[in-house]
């Protein structure tokens, strides 16, 4: 997630694999720039939607089901973390 051209804007992007240890896994991926409003917001890249929301400083995710492979899905509860070196 990162900061957008516009006011209240953020650019978003994802990747997801299932299952993760597999020798071939499902993908899937979705980028985009959304608009905040009312805490939450609808990055679309066709034909996966991704809807985020921001509650007690985690974002809860729920997509469409049509961003990748079998099984690929970004729905969740999020929350930063320190970057891995």
């Amino acid at each position: 997630i990162k900061a957008g051209a516009e006011p209240n804007s953020l650019n978003f992007s994802g990747a997801a694999i299932w299952p993760p240890t597999s020798d071939a896994p499902a993908i899937g991926d979705f980028k985009g720039t959304g608009t905040i409003k009312d805490n939450q917001v609808t990055v679309v890249d066709n034909p996966c939607k991704v809807r985020l929301v921001w509650v007690d400083g985690e974002i809860v995710a729920s997509d469409n089901g049509k961003c990748g492979g079998m099984n690929v899905s970004f729905d969740g509860v999020y929350s930063k973390q320190p970057m891995k070196k």
